[in-house]
């Protein structure tokens, strides 16, 4: 939605404001796309056990986290925006990861097969790209270093500085 404002019936442009939708709302629209969350759902509703529900308004939720759709751009604005946030501080190698949980959910993001329990970000600020690795938070340096090698310079070569928070 664009608007603009005009001065006393002038075609002075003054101002331009663009509204995008927020990213939940980036989310729940997404959602009404997704056939792989809409089976998820009408298998919950024949299980009384699961987790999965939906709202009156046609939200999906796993619990009372938000389901986000099998979109990697979304799970992507997700991830950046946790990362990104003024607030969220990295005082533990899980604390991004414990957020996210707490929102969000989509496949994957619980607990994978290789137990990993936190997401390593990597943004390369440059070209504003990045990856986002799942590892285990008691992952010694040394296993940290191949990761970085195998999933990093393997693609993009060895970087000129490094920055970490």
């Amino acid at each position: 939605m664009g608007i603009t404002l005009c001065y006393r019936g002038a075609n002075k442009l003054l101002a331009s404001l663009t509204i995008e939708p927020t990213l939940v709302s980036r989310i729940k629209e997404a959602q009404q796309e997704d056939g792989e969350l809409w089976a998820m759902l009408q298998k919950a509703k024949d299980d009384s056990q699961s987790n999965f529900q939906g709202d009156d308004k046609g939200i999906i939720w796993f619990s009372n986290q938000l389901c986000v759709p099998d979109n990697p751009e979304l799970k992507e604005a997700v991830m950046s925006e946790a990362h990104n946030l003024f607030f969220s501080i990295h005082p533990a190698s899980t604390k991004m990861y414990r957020d996210l949980k707490r929102y969000f959910w989509w496949n994957g993001l619980p607990k994978t097969q290789r137990r990993h329990d936190a997401i390593w970000v990597i943004v390369d600020r440059l070209t504003k790209s990045a990856h986002f690795l799942p590892i285990q938070g008691t992952y010694p340096i040394s296993k940290l270093s191949d990761l970085f090698q195998w999933e990093i310079v393997r693609l993009h070569g060895t970087p000129i500085s490094i920055t970490s928070d």
